[in-house]
């Protein structure tokens, strides 16, 4: 089992039931992208936030192909 609770874990469950897994990645992707935007802002640490960017588009990519299947 992962480090998240079993409570967090089903909260998790319920978004995607609610949601849909593409959706909560595309969610996903705009808090990474977001979060670059924050780092990059107040602190100025590029190879961060190209981290978080890398991150979103990944996420993005995934989401896209997960809602054509």
């Amino acid at each position: 089992m992962t480090d998240l609770s079993l409570m967090k874990r089903d909260d998790l469950e319920q978004m995607i039931d609610r949601l849909g897994l593409s959706r909560v990645l595309f969610l996903m992707a705009e808090i990474c992208a977001e979060k670059a935007d924050h780092i990059e802002t107040n602190w100025q640490d590029r190879p961060l936030a190209y981290e978080w960017i890398k991150d979103a588009k990944a996420l993005d990519k995934l989401a896209a192909v997960i809602r054509v299947t």
